[in-house]
């Protein structure tokens, strides 16, 4: 998306001299009338935007701006950026001049902080338009729904900014914004973004019992996004950002299941890869530690789960529904924690439900990319061609040939990618995405309290997480005790278009602590 956008303050749309009909003074310096400045993004700077709004953007209380001439004479003026009551004016020895200041640079800001700088010719008096610019972005919540004690937790702790609708602050480029929704009845949410400059990201939650209409809302400075966010009953968000969102170690390429073990993060790449599990470092995406099953080979890995004592593997990818050597590896927990070659015992099994293959290129319903650990039993999760719903599979965990025994089906928004349990067993998380091509919208599935095996029952949550073009292909998901939850999206090639492969997060500790 270019950012194509310029604000003008107030009144015009480039640099430009106007004619005054003040004369210079017997000095010969000339009189220049500042009458405010253009805004464009740092990022990309340019274009323009002519549309009134509803946002009004603050600028704080002065600009120190300095004027250095030619010979490096500098003239120093401070200024009100909202232009209010006489235009400042400042006297300059005809010639050229390079200008530049900025208000305050801060991590989190009630105004819109901005720089101003650029080239000046003085040969009359006459009136002058600066250049300025931002990197920053602009969060706002309207204040339907949310109690005043919501509040910034990150990158400082701090109340947010507030005007009559809004709940808001701006924020300083490449940090993630993270805050603590309350809303009228005391539930929680925790909610995250990255900031991404001359952005204003603006949210409305319709919250039960209210339903009010979303008042219409305009920004004519910064590139809008506006997101109606539903909450249901249980008060858990239709949508969500992902946020830390990084990319994921170029060993990582086709990543398809993620694991926390011991709050260390590993992950595995899918079939036609190497046997290994790579040690990632959970901010940054980058590899730490390299780990190398000697005895086994990748045939098509999928996800992995951990119990007290064991790893698994599952390789169990199965796109033409013809396979006959699923299996899953079992490894102990500290050979991957200590070691970085280790060794795998087989547990081989088929589906009860599989009597047969299927035609080539017809639906089936013995492919799987998803894997839990709980009370006793390896649970799987099916990925049906047509993308209708899973089919529960459990599976006991001994090595040797064992045989998957159907427990149910439940719904789902699309294909079912990868799971993990909270290590409480009261949470069950899913990641997926649709069956619409690079069009298919991430989600990620939630149950609360699941009555294990059979699914049916229980409420499958689902909250959107964006297009698989900004999310990439979301494979992988795994939770921890803090209910910080991380996500391995593999990389999309199609049609000369690259979405690379990346590291996201979300934070559920306030939902699943409601």
């Amino acid at each position: 998306m270019n950012l194509l956008r310029i604000f003008v303050f107030p009144i015009a749309l480039s640099l430009l001299l106007f004619s005054c009909k003040e004369d210079p003074k017997p000095d010969g310096r000339i009189p220049i009338t500042i009458t405010g400045f253009s805004l464009t993004s740092s990022a990309v700077p340019g274009g323009r935007l002519t549309v009134d709004g509803d946002w009004i953007h603050p600028f704080g209380e002065k600009i120190n701006l300095v004027f250095v001439s030619e010979d490096q004479v500098n003239l120093p003026i401070t200024i009100n950026p909202d232009f209010s009551g006489e235009l400042p004016q400042i006297l300059l020895p005809p010639g050229n001049y390079h200008y530049y200041g900025n208000t305050d640079m801060l991590q989190i800001s009630e105004f819109l902080p901005i720089e101003i700088e650029g080239n000046l010719q003085v040969t009359e008096a006459s009136s002058v338009l600066l250049t300025g610019k931002t990197e920053y972005q602009l969060v706002s919540f309207s204040k339907e729904n949310l109690k005043e004690e919501s509040r910034i937790t990150q990158p400082l702790e701090s109340p947010f900014f507030s005007n009559e609708d809004y709940y808001y602050s701006y924020v300083m480029p490449d940090r993630v914004l993270k805050a603590e929704l309350i809303f009228q009845n005391g539930e929680k949410i925790n909610w995250a973004l990255d900031a991404k400059a001359f952005f204003h990201s603006s949210y409305f939650f319709q919250a039960p019992p209210s339903q009010k209409p979303v008042p219409a809302l305009s920004d004519p400075q910064l590139v809008l996004a506006r997101s109606i966010v539903q909450i249901d009953s249980d008060f858990i968000p239709d949508q969500m950002p992902l946020f830390g969102q990084v990319p994921l170690s170029l060993e990582l390429p086709e990543a398809s299941g993620m694991q926390w073990i011991s709050n260390r993060l590993f992950a595995i790449n899918d079939g036609g890869n190497g046997a290994t599990m790579y040690e990632i470092d959970s901010y940054h995406g980058q590899e730490i530690r390299i780990i190398k099953i000697t005895n086994a080979e990748n045939i098509d890995w999928e996800d992995m789960a951990v119990s007290g004592n064991y790893l698994y593997i599952g390789d169990f990818g199965n796109n033409l529904g013809n396979r006959t050597n699923l299996r899953v590896l079992r490894v102990p927990v500290q050979d991957i924690l200590t070691k970085n070659e280790v060794q795998a015992e087989l547990i081989n099994f088929s589906y009860d439900r599989q009597t047969g293959t299927p035609s080539p290129g017809g639906d089936h319903r013995f492919d799987c990319e998803a894997m839990v650990y709980h009370d006793g039993q390896l649970l799987l999760f099916t990925k049906p061609t047509n993308g209708l719903g899973s089919d529960i599979y459990t599976l006991d965990p001994s090595p040797g040939t064992q045989t998957a025994r159907f427990a149910g089906t439940m719904e789902t928004a699309g294909w079912i990618t990868g799971a993990d349990m909270t290590p409480d067993g009261k949470n069950l998380v899913f990641i997926g995405y649709e069956n619409k091509g690079i069009a298919s919208q991430a989600f990620l599935g939630l149950i609360e309290n699941p009555q294990l095996p059979a699914l049916p029952g229980n409420s499958l949550k689902t909250i959107r997480l964006g297009s698989v073009a900004l999310t990439s292909q979301t494979e992988g998901i795994t939770i921890n005790r803090d209910f910080r939850v991380k996500i391995a999206g593999e990389q999309i090639k199609q049609g000369g278009f690259t979405v690379p492969q990346l590291l996201s997060e979300l934070d559920l500790k306030g939902i699943l602590e409601n």
